[in-house]
């Protein structure tokens, strides 16, 4: 597989605080050695989510809290199962707040942005309603956001939705034959296959274009009023990707 890395700078800008934000408490920092079948959950409501593949057994999560009202803000790390889940907690709750499942504090001014390491095997989970992702591991990811999109580079199966937000995925040879999804309201869709997969490829968008790089052979439909569907083979075709968009173009690769 011809790897491609999100650049470092992309990672680093996607997880930088603005100092006029307010001021930054220490951060919270968690560390586990976990399993192979382990899984890594982040839950955010305000910040961005960026993950690494970690060198070694441990997953570290990082966070940074800030704004006016970061002092109420706490993070959580919360065990069930082999998922290690991370989230954010209001005043004294013991639970997670807002799109992590609990109750509402009201307006708070603060952003919580995390940065975790993941080891190679360990699945990772992320969703977040203000946020940008920013995933470049060797692991299965389910990623979602409502306001920002995704960036996702792995070896293994993803499953990424985004509200408002594009989504661009590069993906190489693992997985095995599990279904692969992506799907977006309102953003494009670009995503890389390696050049010798076997994969069949669904995409449909209501208003925007379907194209594929050379070497993919791509068959598209108009719909019989709007929209635009296609379908896509890498190599002999086999495995199911869904790519879809409401609002937005998509375009398929191949590295």
């Amino acid at each position: 597989m011809k790897r491609r890395f999100v650049p470092a700078v992309v990672l680093a800008a996607a997880a930088t605080v603005a100092a006029s934000a307010g001021e930054a408490r220490s951060p919270w920092t968690f560390r586990q050695t976990l399993g192979a079948q382990s899984r890594v959950r982040i839950d955010d409501i305000d910040g961005t989510i960026t993950a690494r593949a970690a060198h070694g057994p441990d997953a570290v999560v990082r966070a940074v809290v800030t704004g006016r009202d970061a002092a109420r803000v706490r993070v959580l790390e919360r065990r069930s199962g082999t998922t290690l889940r991370h989230c954010v907690a209001f005043d004294d709750r013991a639970r997670c707040d807002g799109g992590g499942g609990g109750g509402n504090a009201g307006p708070i001014e603060a952003r919580v942005d995390f940065e975790a390491t993941v080891p190679a095997g360990v699945a990772f989970s992320a969703s977040d309603v203000n946020g940008r992702i920013v995933a470049d591991v060797r692991s299965d990811v389910e990623l979602s956001t409502v306001n920002e999109g995704i960036t996702v580079v792995t070896d293994g199966t993803v499953r990424a939705h985004a509200v408002n937000g594009a989504i661009d995925a590069t993906l190489g040879a693992g997985g095995g034959d599990t279904p692969l999804q992506f799907s977006t309201v309102n953003g494009s869709v670009h995503l890389t296959l390696p050049r010798r997969a076997n994969a069949t490829v669904d995409a449909s968008t209501l208003s925007g274009g379907i194209a594929a790089d050379r070497g993919v052979a791509l068959v598209t439909h108009d719909g019989e009023y709007v929209g635009r569907s296609g379908t896509a083979t890498y190599g002999s075709g086999g495995r199911r990707v869904s790519v879809r968009t409401v609002s937005g173009s998509i375009r398929l690769s191949a590295n």
